[in-house]
Order: structure tokens, then C-alpha cells, then sequence
């Protein structure tokens, strides 16, 4: 792993380049190991380390970028090169803003000093453990535990420096049945490779696809849902994306009024929700800036209901002269008062755990569409009854947080197969759209 110094030189060589006016530079190294299981097979152990660069250059306004792979001082000159000479044949761009200038950014506490191969420490004993169960005779599991250490350094030609190392290491594990008609899902991220809890993770997944087994068919329609942290933050994911003044001013965002201004100011949402976001929270850690050198500080999204912030970035904020706000890099809900069960207080309804291929059908209403996944079960006067077949929900995170009808106790989370850290509760909404099933399993 490459330290702060050696990549502020490396870097330097880079935005010292004499031949173009502008030079902005992005150094991401990576040190990462990892395992597959396959049928409860363990595959060898991977090791792979990268250092990538990618530099885009200004030569009055003409712009190119160049990336590659990179070794020493020699293969950022040439990398640089090759920007500058590609940057003659661009067009001229209507504007050329400068890159960023030089920020101060405190780092970040998203490193753990242990060492990456821990992650993988304990797989062997976890699967065999795991074969030894009886209760989990045929049961197949897939899937792969990666570690990684990285350090992220941005440089320009206008001053800016930064650098941020950060470790992560993820296990994701799927099972399925003999007979492949149910399956099974685990999932954990964390700083600390030291921290993976393997077994558990095996027993969840085999113990989510027991449960889903033999799932009944339901009719579809508005039905009553318990959404899971995990499932939430899969819904909530491409709703923030629309927090931003440029999506709101190309009509791609349901805080744009019809006269083209923002719902900014505005209560949308019941009282209840409030959303925020913080890099340096020490539960969710995230990195305090963005790949192109703009500072993510804590901002609050959602205050009591109301839209409090926009993202704008640095272009739109010359353009506007509104402050430069970064889009999150985590979030954070904040519930008052959370109900301890959030199942027992429902009558009839799902409980939806994760989802699959959730999509963006209408982005002026940020209407959602995918199906269900990873366990969907049938609640009956507070208590889970059976296993239902998964469904197609087509519906917005806009109407959860108007329809609202209770929130639980927040838990650590992040979106299905990506990092994105989030502290989220359970929450029951009412009258959630359903139009099919959708026959996955």
C-alpha cells in the first residue's frame, strides 16, 4: 500500500506537466484478497494489487483524459502525454471551468491496521462446520469473502492535494435448495476483516432458505409491508440521486415543481423522517470527498419532513453561485421514538427483506420497479405465518415516507451487493403496490 508521501510524488509528476494549462489527476491503489465458495467447495485464495491513474488534462478548451496502470514516475509522464496529445484532436467545449483548487479535508477513520488476509481466516473451519449440520443437508452454498486495503489521492495543477486510505472487507454468501426452488442470503461489510462473522453468516443464509421453503402464491395488489433495513436502503439508493439541482433542473427528479423550481423548503414527508449523512460518524465511516476533489461534509437531507439540501456540484455551483454540497456517502436516519417490533403491530401484510434489479421506470416521480428477493413472508396478526413467492413491486420511496405507519430500531445496513453504509430501521408502510409475481427465486 502505497503511503500519503509516495503518492503526493507520484501525483506531482503528473500536475507539473508543462505542455497543457490544466492538469487533474486521480491515483487509486488497492491491495485486495479474496475466496470463492462454490457448492461449499473453497476455491484458492487470490491476491491482487493495483495502483490506477487517470489524468485529464486542459489545453484551452480542449479536454482529454488518459488511465492506465502505473509503476513509477516514467509511466505517469507517458500516461500524461498520451491526455495532452489526445486533447489536440477534442473539440473546443462551450466552457472550461478550472479543476478544483486546493481544499483542506481531514481524513477519515475508514482504515483498520489488521491485516487484510484475516478476512479469509476461519472459512475452512466455518464450511466445515457448516457441512457437519445436519439441519442443513443438501443445502448448496455460493459465493466469495474479499478483503481489501486502499488509498484514494486526487491532485491538480491548481494546488489541491488529498488522500484518503481506507480497508473493507465483505463476505456474500448465497444458498439454494436441492431442488433450486428456494435460496437463501448473507451479507456483511465491514472496516475490520477481523470482525467478518462467517459461521453466522453461513447459518443465516442456509436458515433464510429453510424458511423460504415451499413459498405460496398471494395475489398481487396494494398490500400492507415491513420493509428490512437492507430493503429500504436498496429503495433509498436512487431516490438520493435525485437530491440534486442538475437532476431537479433536467425535469429527472421528483423535487421539481411544475414551474421548474425545487420542493427545497418544502415538507413532503411526514414528520417522522429525518435524513442526514456524515462521513466521519464512527459507526458509518465514509470517504469525506468525491472522486473529483469536492469535500463531503455532514449535511441533513430530511429535517421533520422537510427537504433541507440539494446536491450541487462544484460546476453548477460557479454556474449558480449556490454552495457546493456533495452528494452523501452514507446516511443516517435518526428515529425518536422506534417501535421495538415492527412485525407484531401488523395485522396483514409482507415482511420484504431485500430486492433484485430494482429499476427507475419514471424518474419524475422516482417510481421503482423489481422484484422481491432474499425472503417475502406473510405477516398475520403480528406474527409471520408462511413463505410467499417473490413479487414485482412497482412503487416510489416518495409514497413509504408518505404513508408511513411505523419505524423501527435503526440498524447498520448498506445496499444489496454494493458498499453504500447506512443506518436504517424497519418500517411498515401501507398499502405497498404489487402487479405480479415474478417467478424468481
Amino acid at each position: 500500500m502505497m503511503t500519503r508521501k509516495e503518492c503526493e510524488n507520484l501525483l506531482s509528476v503528473a500536475v507539473q506537466y508543462s505542455e497543457v494549462d490544466e492538469v487533474f489527476a486521480v491515483l487509486n491503489v488497492t491491495d485486495s484478497c479474496a475466496r470463492g465458495v462454490v457448492g461449499l467447495a473453497l476455491q484458492a485464495p487470490h491476491r491482487m494489487r493495483n495502483a490506477e491513474l487517470s489524468v485529464t488534462v486542459r489545453k484551452g478548451r480542449r479536454y482529454a483524459m488518459a488511465s492506465g496502470n502505473v509503476h513509477d514516475e516514467s509511466n505517469v509522464r507517458e500516461l500524461v502525454a498520451r491526455a495532452a496529445t489526445a486533447a489536440t484532436q477534442m473539440p473546443e467545449a462551450p466552457e472550461a471551468p478550472p479543476f478544483p483548487g486546493a481544499v483542506e479535508i481531514i481524513e477519515a477513520p475508514i482504515q483498520r491496521e489488521t491485516a487484510i488476509t484475516r478476512a479469509l481466516e476461519g472459512l475452512d473451519d466455518a464450511i466445515a462446520s457448516f457441512r457437519g449440520n445436519p439441519t442443513f443437508d443438501s443445502i448448496q452454498m455460493y459465493g466469495r469473502v474479499t478483503s481489501a486495503k486502499s488509498a484514494l489521492a486526487l491532485a491538480s495543477s491548481n494546488g489541491l492535494f488529498l488522500y484518503q486510505p481506507s480497508s473493507l472487507a465483505n463476505a456474500h454468501l448465497r444458498c439454494f435448495s436441492a431442488d433450486g426452488t428456494s435460496t437463501g442470503f448473507a451479507e456483511q461489510y465491514t472496516m475490520d476483516p477481523a470482525m467478518l462473522r462467517l459461521s453466522d453468516l453461513l447459518s443465516e443464509a442456509a436458515s433464510n432458505c429453510h424458511e423460504w421453503k415451499s413459498p405460496s402464491d398471494i395475489k398481487p395488489g396494494r398490500i400492507t409491508t415491513v420493509f428490512e433495513p437492507r430493503a429500504l436502503a436498496d429503495m433509498l439508493r436512487p431516490m438520493m440521486q435525485q437530491f440534486s439541482r442538475r437532476a431537479i433542473e433536467q425535469d429527472q427528479s421528483f423535487l421539481r415543481k411544475l414551474d421548474g423550481s425545487s420542493f427545497l423548503g418544502s415538507q413532503l414527508f411526514l414528520e417522522e423522517i429525518n435524513l442526514r449523512s456524515d462521513p466521519y460518524d464512527a459507526r458509518l465511516g465514509s470517504m469525506p470527498f468525491t472522486a473529483d476533489g469536492q469535500p463531503v461534509r455532514a449535511e441533513s437531507w430530511i429535517t421533520k419532513g422537510v427537504i433541507s439540501q440539494l446536491i450541487t456540484d462544484r460546476y453548477d455551483a460557479i454556474k449558480s453561485g449556490e454552495k457546493e454540497t456533495a452528494p452523501p456517502t452514507n446516511l443516517i436516519m435518526d428515529v425518536t421514538d422506534p417501535v421495538q417490533d415492527v412485525i407484531a403491530g401488523t395485522e396483514y401484510g409482507l415482511l420484504v427483506k431485500g430486492f433484485a434489479n430494482l429499476n427507475i421506470l419514471d424518474p419524475k416521480n422516482c417510481l421503482l420497479s423489481g422484484s422481491t428477493r432474499d425472503g417475502v413472508f406473510l405477516i398475520e396478526k403480528g406474527k409471520i405465518t408462511k413463505a410467499v413467492r417473490n413479487l414485482v413491486i412497482r412503487e416510489t420511496p416518495v409514497y413509504l415516507f408518505k404513508e408511513l405507519l411505523a419505524l423501527g430500531v435503526p440498524e447498520i445496513t448498506s445496499t444489496t451487493g454494493s458498499y453504500f453504509p447506512m443506518l436504517l430501521p424497519p418500517i411498515r408502510v401501507k398499502d405497498v403496490m404489487y402487479t405480479q409475481l415474478s417467478g424468481l427465486v
